[in-house]
């Protein structure tokens, strides 16, 4: 589980490490299932060396634990 302070990668790219500053949650509205709409996702706010960035927790690797 990742929290708010922790030193996280995005899998698909490792050598970008950037901290957790927030963590929350966002409807989904552009997705549609055949049964209605597709659950909320939940975003991190995570600043890099070179700039902020809105990504998917399910994206990230904990790296090391505040």
């Amino acid at each position: 589980m990742i929290r708010v302070g922790d030193r996280v990668a995005h899998f698909m790219n490792m050598k970008r490490v950037g901290v957790v500053l927030e963590i929350f949650r966002k409807r989904n509205t552009k997705t549609w299932m055949v049964g209605g709409t597709a659950s909320e996702v939940t975003l991190a706010k995570i600043e890099f060396e070179d700039k902020i960035e809105d990504l998917s927790v399910q994206d990230m690797f904990l790296i090391e634990r505040k």
